[in-house]
Parts: structure tokens; C-alpha cells; sequence
């Protein structure tokens, strides 16, 4: 195996290993942000995994540099308008769930909501600058939304020195609003996009791909110096920004490195699958924790729910995508409705 991304209509593997790593990481994550205080050791989970979100915005801007770019010559690709229709059904799906979550009181409550945007300021800040997690789930859909927008007006009329120039300005003004530093983490994806299609970075890529068994280990010592100096490289700012790229750096390659290593077997087929439907999975994902958590959080201790929340999450969230899946395989009504909400 070698880290190759070709250019074309068909999907790239690699790509979707890490989408689909990213996925069973979303589980992990939520497994312990989703108990809200109630089992306080399970914080350390989500600080080691806080780099979830930003990774996901800068596979966003990676496509968008390798993928849409190059096809943006081509009039009847319709790149701005794919990316356009794109980023509403992102939205759309953002405000129907989140409809869903408030009207059935299932996860939030729509007094709190209020109590947070009573003024203009104060929507601006808890909702337009900085989607706040305690007020909206699948919250970084919104930041991939406003991102999506930006680059199909952009595409193909920003040069090297203003992307650079973006990134630089996102990482020093994103301690001001969480969409600043995400437009910062998905145009370092997007100007990795671009170089890599001008061959800038093949050369370091074999690299990194020689050096691959070195990554997970770099990546355990990473987050146990992590655990003992967050508070130091926590704060928003450049040194936050520049930590969280190296640190999904290491994550993506580990990635890589696992999938090399479980090559052929079903679990890397579940990672593929997971890698095939993100979007749906992470949407799906989001509810089965919850269950988990209202059902097992009732009977075992905060370690033993986490591991056993996490594993029934996945399972039942792999034969949820699997069922989806085969079912699309078999109907062309359905893939078709799948096609027009997902894709």
C-alpha cells in the first residue's frame, strides 16, 4: 500500500479510511462528551480527541483543493454550483435535526436556547461566530456549511499568497469565533489540495509514507504529553492552531498505518463503509450514543459504560450503515432519495 491520490470520478481509499476512522473517533468522542459531567474522568477522552472536529473541516478543504479545483476549467462540471447545493443540504440537514432534537426534548431544551440568544450580541456570539455545542448538535455541519460557500466563490480566484494570508489571519483571530479557526483548518486543507496537484508534495508524502510505523508511536507519546501540558497549548491562538495540524498529521498517517495493517480483513471493511457513508453515519451516530448513554449510564460505572457504550455504539452503528447499504444496492428509488439528501 502507498499513499497515492488519483485525480478521477471514482473514490479514493485512503480517503475514506480516514473519513471512516474519523467516524468511529466521532463515537469515542461523543461516548464521553455525551454524559455531560456526569462521569468527570471521561474528560481525559475528549481532550485527547478534541482534534475531531478541525480534522473534519480539513478533509472538507483537501477535496475542494484536489478534487473540484482541477474540474472547475471544465464549464459542464458545475463545480460552484455542486458545492453551492452541497453546502444547503449540509445546512438543511443541520436545521432538520436539530428541529428533530428540540421538538422531541430528546437531547435539548428550547428554554435554554432562548436564555442564550436574548439579544443580537448575544445570538451573534453563541450562534453565528461560534455555534455553541450546548445549544446544537452535529454543530460542525455549520462550520463546513459557511466554509463550502466561501470556497465556491473563491475557487479558482485566490492565489497562493491569499490562502497562506487566510490560514495566518484564522490562526491568530480564531481565539474570536470557533468559525474563524475552522475557515483557517479547511483552507490548510485546501492549499494541501492544491500542492499536492502540482506535484509539490509527492516528495514529502513518500517520505512520511516510509517513515509510516514511526507515526502511532510518535502519536502515543504525543497525547501523553498532551494530558500533562493542555493547559498550556489549550488557548486559542497560533500555538493552538499550529498543534492541532501537527497533531492531526499524526492521526491521519496512524490512520493509514492501521488500515495497512488490518488490510483485508472486515474490519477495515467496516472502516471503508463508515469512510463510503460519513454524513449518515456521523448523523446516526449522534443518537445511538445518546440511547446508550440513557439506558447503560443507569447500571455501570463511568469506565465500564464508556467501553461498553462505545462498543454497541459502533456495532449497531455499522449495521445500520451496512442495512443502508445493501438496500440502496437493491432499490433505485432509494438510491436515488439518498443521492438527493447525502450526496
Amino acid at each position: 500500500m502507498s499513499v497515492n491520490f488519483s485525480n478521477n470520478s471514482s473514490r479514493n481509499e485512503h480517503i475514506d479510511i480516514i473519513k471512516g476512522m474519523l467516524v468511529i473517533i466521532m463515537v469515542m468522542f461523543h461516548c464521553s462528551s455525551m454524559t455531560r459531567g456526569t462521569f468527570k474522568d471521561l474528560y481525559t477522552v475528549k481532550i485527547l480527541l478534541k482534534f475531531i472536529h478541525s480534522a473534519f473541516l480539513i478533509i472538507t478543504g483537501f477535496l475542494c483543493g484536489y478534487y473540484y479545483l482541477p474540474k472547475i476549467q471544465n464549464p459542464s462540471t458545475g463545480v460552484r454550483k455542486r458545492l453551492l447545493v452541497r453546502s444547503g443540504k449540509i445546512f438543511l440537514i443541520l436545521i432538520c435535526s436539530n428541529l428533530v432534537l428540540y421538538g422531541t426534548g430528546f437531547i435539548y431544551n428550547v428554554n435554554r436556547l432562548f436564555v442564550s440568544v436574548t439579544s443580537k450580541t448575544d445570538f451573534f456570539n453563541n450562534i453565528i461566530l461560534t455555534l455553541r455545542g450546548d445549544l446544537a448538535a452535529f454543530e460542525i455541519l455549520y462550520y463546513i456549511t459557511i466554509f463550502l460557500i466561501i470556497i465556491s466563490l473563491l475557487i479558482d480566484r485566490i492565489s497562493m499568497l491569499v490562502i497562506i494570508f487566510c490560514i495566518a489571519t484564522a490562526a491568530v483571530l480564531g481565539r474570536y469565533g470557533d468559525m474563524i479557526a475552522f475557515w483557517g483548518f479547511g483552507m490548510v486543507g485546501y492549499l494541501t489540495g492544491v500542492l499536492y496537484n502540482a506535484g509539490m508534495l509527492t516528495k514529502t508524502f513518500r517520505w512520511i509514507w516510509r517513515q509510516r510505523y514511526l507515526f502511532p508511536s510518535i502519536l502515543c507519546f504525543y497525547l501523553i504529553f498532551k494530558l500533562r501540558f493542555y493547559y498550556m497549548i489549550a488557548a486559542p491562538g497560533l500555538v493552538n492552531f499550529a498543534v492541532i495540524l501537527l497533531e492531526t498529521l499524526f492521526w491521519f498517517i496512524s490512520f493509514l498505518v492501521i488500515s495497512d495493517l488490518l488490510k483485508g480483513t472486515k474490519v477495515n471493511k467496516w472502516i471503508l463503509l463508515f469512510g463510503r457513508y460519513t454524513l449518515l453515519a456521523y448523523l446516526v451516530q449522534m443518537l445511538i450514543v445518546r440511547i446508550g448513554y440513557l439506558i447503560i449510564s443507569r447500571w455501570v460505572s463511568d469506565f465500564q459504560y464508556y467501553v461498553i457504550n462505545l462498543i454497541v455504539s459502533t456495532v449497531v452503528l455499522y449495521v445500520i450503515v451496512f442495512a443502508v447499504d445493501q438496500i440502496r444496492k437493491k432499490s433505485v428509488h432509494i438510491n436515488n432519495f439518498y443521492r438527493t439528501v447525502f450526496q
